[in-house]
């Protein structure tokens, strides 16, 4: 697996946070593959506004050099021997720039990544990409533009702009000999503002590294009414086969736990369609998921069907656990019903006639509320139990922190929207995150991102993340 390079960690960090999830339908340019529609374009760039100064990347593919950089004082990057049609993959997280076929380079894609980066991926026979996008172009002289979730193409598209990404190990298209070449193989470049850079010293493994699985879901209208549509990395599947291929795609991995998947749906998908699948994805171990609507993006670890659960932050328990370890009052419910409207509550508070019911529509939610209620600072005996622990602290010394015993349970409907979910989602990670960092503000006197190992442990313990997620039911308030 992948070892991460010190040097480039704080980079990492910073690139790897500025990307939200893509997912998968199909379209082809040029091939006349009917265009899946879409509501929202994608409009980011990773070229702008950014502190990185290195790109995380592995090699494009497992295959052998046949020139390296600088071969001959003048070869601008590094050659691959594959035959027609391997598998090619994104070297770095980034963004589709420049899809082009001429008689040197043949075709070739070009992704653009932070501080200026790009990378070329030359005298393919294809390029295949399941992502988000828009585009705009020309086509036998006609303005052509849109928006699409799949790019199948051998086609030149020279002057066409894209606002879509890829990540970090997912296929990207096909080898091949198109252009000036005397057999299959694939022509790899780094360049930075336009100037060849070797890539070898910012490889962090020795083979490319395996990219998300996509999953995008979709609704339709029919002569039966709505009808929901799901593509697995582009190809269309019914829900009872996503398991399969999770499965198969991750087939071989030494951790299932590295296995990320990704699921991109419009913002009133119900959360019913959403439950089946992740029914799927848990019976296939996939056991990060990354959610996404169109402005949101959220990652969590779901518990593993009939298996031991690994520890991870942040720890999503149980049922069975949460039924066997919370009281009354330390029971934080996080219930969402079919209209996205929020009740937040303990068991004792809702039973507690000086306390007002939080009832609120997800998107108008304040994370202050909940903030308050998993910290107590007031010492209310309707909201959760805080007690006093000692940690040893990196220099040696022992300090005291209020802990406190809150734990947050997601409730939701079948009915409640797919933007509603991951809206709470969101609420919840962000009150768990404002806590940590004000406390590492109070204690260390510096922002999360910036502690020590050590450091950030003792905050991971003094504010521990403890969200359960129950299966969905009417919620009728």
């Amino acid at each position: 697996m992948m070892t991460q390079s010190h040097r480039g960690k704080g980079a990492w960090l910073r690139l790897a946070a500025t990307l939200p999830v893509i997912a998968a339908t199909f379209f082809a340019f040029g091939c006349g593959t009917k265009q899946a529609e879409m509501t929202n374009e994608v409009s980011s760039d990773l070229t702008n506004g950014t502190e990185a100064t290195y790109i995380d990347m592995c090699p494009p593919c497992d295959a052998t050099v046949s020139n390296t950089f600088g071969a001959g004082n003048k070869h601008s990057g590094i050659d691959y021997v594959l035959d027609e049609g391997d598998p090619v993959y994104a070297a770095a997280d980034g963004e589709i720039s420049a899809i082009t076929r001429d008689d040197s380079n043949g075709l070739m894609l070009t992704l653009k990544h932070a501080d200026g980066y790009e990378t070329r991926y030359a005298h393919l026979s294809k390029v295949d990409i399941a992502s988000k996008l828009s585009f705009k172009g020309k086509e036998s002289g006609h303005d052509i533009s849109g928006n699409s979730h799949h790019i199948s193409t051998t086609a030149d598209h020279t002057g066409w702009t894209y606002n879509g990404k890829v990540f970090k190990g997912q296929l990207i298209g096909y080898a091949g000999s198109t252009g000036r070449a005397t057999g299959a193989h694939l022509h790899f470049e780094l360049r930075q503002h336009g100037i060849p850079v070797d890539p070898s010293p910012f490889f962090t493994s020795d083979k490319p590294v395996k990219g998300p699985f996509m999953i995008s879901v979709r609704k339709i209208n029919s002569s039966t009414g709505n009808e929901y549509v799901v593509f697995c990395n582009g190809k269309q599947t019914t829900k009872d086969q996503i398991g399969n291929a999770v499965a198969e795609f991750f087939k071989g991995e030494e951790d299932m736990y590295s296995a990320v998947t990704h699921i991109e749906a419009e913002d009133n998908i119900p959360m019913g369609v959403i439950t089946d699948i992740k029914e799927q994805l848990r019976n296939a171990q996939a056991l990060k998921v990354r959610y996404e609507t169109d402005d949101s993006a959220i990652e969590k670890r779901m518990p593993p069907a009939n298996t031991e659960e690994k520890s991870d932050e942040p720890r999503f328990m149980s049922p069975e656990e949460f039924a066997n370890d919370v009281s009354r009052r330390n029971h934080i419910f996080f219930k969402i019903n079919s209209n996205d409207k929020v009740l937040l509550g303990t068991d004792r508070s809702v039973r507690d006639a000086s306390e007002k019911p939080y009832i609120v529509n997800v998107e108008d939610f304040d994370i202050n509320v909940l903030k308050r209620m998993i910290s107590n600072p007031e010492n209310k005996v309707t909201y959760p139990e805080c007690e006093t622990h000692e940690f040893t602290m990196p220099d040696g010394s022992t300090r005291q922190f209020r802990v406190s015993k809150g734990m947050v349970s997601l409730q939701i409907d079948r009915g409640t929207s797919y933007e509603g979910y991951t809206k709470a989602m969101e609420c919840i990670t962000t009150a768990y995150k404002e806590l940590r960092e004000e406390l590492s503000s109070e204690v260390f006197g510096k922002p999360l991102a910036e502690l020590s190992d050590a450091e950030m442990q003792v905050i991971y313990k003094a504010v521990p993340m403890n969200v359960s997620e129950t299966e969905p039911k009417d919620i009728r308030r």
